[in-house]
């Protein structure tokens, strides 16, 4: 007999912890977004806009299902238009799935039940859950069933390697153009010192560990980017959680021993899962993240994973593999004409809206690469030139150059203030030199490579 109890605290999920835990390695999900490690900070990144609601079915005193859902309710002119039931999203949004152990029957029956006898949702919408989920038509079924309108579509494909044979196989397919690139990286990064990979647990403490991954962070353009705050809060407590549960890695290329990029994977179920990685802009022309994926692939093929998802889309992936993932959204509305309306504005405003964020994030970010790779190379013949008398006509607008680039490395820094620990800012800080602005030179440049300067600077 199922017996479902609905937890709305944090406390509540904390202390089902080891329960969903052993839930999550016996269920048909194989991401490590549905273990508590990952979905508890990510529940309180959003804390204050989403409700708890999730759902548990026990068993006796075995946990045998999980719902991870929230409400959440779409507001405008301070009316609620919309209440939506579905997993805590916000982007980039993981992928997640009800989790029912394998064996069990009549879990997603139970779930279906409880959430049709509340009438306190207009749609239940539950955004990438891996196709191949046995849950996902079963869903579309029930609710059909019960005259409510249900939908099932595509909406992700994320890259992954499958590992079948040794590194050297795999890394004779690659392609000419990408294993001379990744030559000219190492090459570059040589030049620039002493140059070698490490990583966490091998090679390191947790502390240490941790202060190399803020030292990347705060130089990268991931530091600066819209929300970064929040979103590198999150990855702190992500970083702890899995850290103690001992599915953390971290890896690390290190030029005279300071890193100059980071990869943070987590291994589960035979797999490894990049989660997130930066690299230092000041070392853009190196290709840094790609000798890190490349290093990180080298490793995973050596100590016998299955499979190295990327957990992403962007196009440079297809140079690793070919292979996709599919995940699809699954909607169930009810029966009423006035929702079904309002969804439907609520899509086209939501898909605009995202339209517009990730088209002036590429836009800003491409910015921020274009500067910085025209200041690698006017500082490369200034160190050419120096000590040289023809210099000195250019010295201010070089100076100038130099403050822009120091305020893109550390604009937001009261938010990277409150993330990162005070021993990675004033390291960081220390290697940045103190420069005197000159302001008609910045002026003219920051027409040409926008971002935001204190007035103190100007």
């Amino acid at each position: 007999m199922l017996r479902i109890v609905e937890l709305r605290e944090g406390s509540e999920l904390e202390r089902i912890r080891p329960a969903w835990q052993d839930l999550a390695r016996h269920c048909g999900h194989d991401t490590p977004y549905v273990l508590p490690e990952f979905l508890l900070p990510w529940m309180r990144r959003l804390e204050g806009r989403d409700d708890c609601r999730f759902l548990a079915a026990w068993q006796d005193d075995t946990l045998v299902g999980l719902a991870p859902v929230v409400d959440r309710r779409v507001r405008r002119f301070g009316v609620t238009l919309l209440k939506l039931r579905g997993f805590p999203e916000a982007a980039p949004t993981p992928p997640c799935d009800l989790l029912v152990r394998s064996g069990t029957g009549g879990v997603v029956e139970a779930f279906f039940a409880r959430w049709k006898d509340d009438s306190a949702w207009d749609a239940i919408e539950l955004p990438t859950v891996p196709a191949e989920s046995s849950s996902v038509a079963r869903r579309v079924e029930l609710a059909r069933a019960a005259g409510f309108e249900a939908t099932c579509e595509a909406v992700l494909e994320t890259y992954h390697l499958p590992i079948l044979g040794t590194w050297q196989d795999y890394h004779a397919t690659l392609s000419k153009k990408t294993r001379q690139n990744l030559r000219r990286g190492m090459r570059y990064f040589e030049r620039a010192g002493s140059t070698r990979f490490a990583s966490y647990p091998d090679d390191m403490t947790i502390v240490e560990a941790r202060q190399l991954v803020a030292q990347v962070v705060f130089r990268s353009w991931k530091e600066h980017e819209q929300g970064a705050g929040g979103w590198n809060a999150f990855l702190r407590d992500v970083l702890e959680e899995f850290e103690r549960s001992a599915n953390l890695r971290l890896r690390f290329l290190l030029v005279d021993n300071s890193a100059v990029a980071y990869l943070m994977e987590v291994n589960f179920l035979g797999c490894v899962y990049a989660i997130h990685n930066a690299y230092d802009l000041r070392f853009q022309p190196g290709n840094a993240g790609q000798l890190m994926l490349c290093h990180a692939l080298e490793r995973a093929h050596r100590e016998g994973f299955g499979r190295y998802d990327f957990t992403g889309n962007k196009d440079y992936l297809r140079r690793w593999s070919k292979a996709t993932r599919t995940f699809r959204r699954t909607r169930i509305v009810r029966p009423a004409a006035a929702i079904r309306v309002k969804l439907r504005a609520y899509d086209w405003i939501h898909q605009r809206r995202a339209g517009n964020v990730l088209e002036g994030t590429d836009r800003d970010k491409e910015r921020r690469k274009e500067f910085f790779r025209e200041y690698k190379e006017i500082e490369m013949l200034y160190e050419i030139i120096s000590p040289d008398a023809f210099l000195s006509p250019f010295i201010r607008d070089y100076t100038a150059l130099s403050v822009i680039g120091l305020y893109l490395l550390l604009s937001n820094s009261t938010t990277a203030c409150s993330v990162w620990p005070e021993s990675a800012r004033s390291s960081t800080s220390s290697t940045l030199p103190a420069i005197s602005p000159c302001g008609v030179v910045m002026k003219c440049a920051m027409s040409r490579y926008p971002c935001t300067v204190p007035a103190s600077a100007r």
